[in-house]
Parts: C-alpha cells; sequence; structure tokens
C-alpha cells in the first residue's frame, strides 16, 4: 500500500495566511531604503573623518596628526639685485633647497625655491616655496642654499600659521 497516495494534501486543505495590506508592503519596502542610505551616508561620513581630513585646517583644535598635513610655505625675496626694468635678472635662486632643522642640526624637512618673479615695490625678486611641515621641536633653523640660517620658535611658527619669510637685501624705493 501507498502511504503517500492515501495522504491528504495538507497545503492544499490549510489557507494561506494573510498577506501584509499594500500599505505596509510599501514601508516595510521604504524602511529599507531608508536604513540603507543612512548606512552609506555614515560609511562615507566615516572615510571623509579619516581618510579625506583638509590640509587648509589652521585651527588649534585641530587634533593632531591633523596639524601634520599642514605645509611650511614661504617666501625667499632678494632686494637690490637684476637691473633697473627687471629686479629678477641675473638673480636666479631658483632651485635652491630650503632647509629646516632643529637646534641640534638634524633636519626636519625641506623645498625648493620655485622660479622668481618681481614684486611691486621695493625692486626685490620673490621665489615662492613650499615642504612638508617639520615634526614639532622648540626652534627651528631655516636655511636657503648657503646663505645663513634664521631661527623661528615654535611658537613664531604657529602664530604665523607656518609660513616663513625672508628677505636679504634692502629694499629700493621704486618710481
Amino acid at each position: 500500500m501507498n502511504l503517500l497516495a492515501s495522504r491528504p494534501n495538507r497545503a492544499a486543505d490549510q489557507p494561506s495566511p494573510p498577506s501584509a495590506p499594500v500599505g505596509l508592503q510599501k514601508w516595510r519596502t521604504w524602511r529599507v531604503a531608508i536604513i540603507t542610505g543612512i548606512a552609506l551616508v555614515a560609511a562615507f561620513g566615516a572615510w571623509i573623518a579619516f581618510a579625506g581630513g583638509s590640509e587648509s585646517s589652521s585651527s588649534s583644535s585641530a587634533p593632531a596628526a591633523a596639524a601634520h598635513t599642514q605645509k611650511l610655505a614661504g617666501t625667499f625675496t632678494i632686494f637690490g639685485g637684476g637691473t633697473a626694468t627687471d629686479a629678477c635678472a641675473g638673480v636666479d635662486a631658483s632651485g635652491e633647497v630650503v632647509t629646516v632643522t632643529n637646534a641640534a642640526g638634524t633636519v626636519l624637512t625641506k623645498g625648493t625655491l620655485s622660479p622668481g618673479a618681481p614684486v611691486a615695490t621695493g625692486h626685490g625678486c620673490a621665489y615662492r616655496f613650499a615642504a612638508p611641515r617639520p615634526a614639532s621641536a622648540n626652534a627651528y633653523l631655516v636655511a636657503v642654499g648657503d646663505r645663513g640660517r634664521l631661527s623661528f620658535t615654535h611658537a613664531q611658527m604657529a602664530a604665523a600659521h607656518w609660513k616663513v619669510d625672508i628677505n636679504i637685501g634692502s629694499q629700493q624705493p621704486t618710481g
């Protein structure tokens, strides 16, 4: 005797469970979409916070790790060189290395001077430079090539937002 053939089909005999109303089904779909959207926004925000960061922030309340993403930047201006019509003629410091050391002489960072550009007043030629911000030290000695060194304290560098302007020579009257 075949026992399976004599059994009634229970699935066909039992009524199907009631389905959720259409409005509730739509709400469930929207709820999943909203939760997924929130998760994506949170993941993107975490990525920006930990990976993106901001280089232009100079706030003293920024975390120490973010502070080292800032750059040391500045200008090196030579006054009194060149010709009467071109302050940069014959005065070529572009490519010279800008070296920042601590008081013990350990090199903290280096940069290179860009090509010079005449300044509007004082008959000078300005060269820009940028370098990674140096590690924390009590004093920073900044040297351009073999032209001597200038000393700055950590407080002076921070107050100047890690910008250094070095001038040599004397400004000439214009006009």
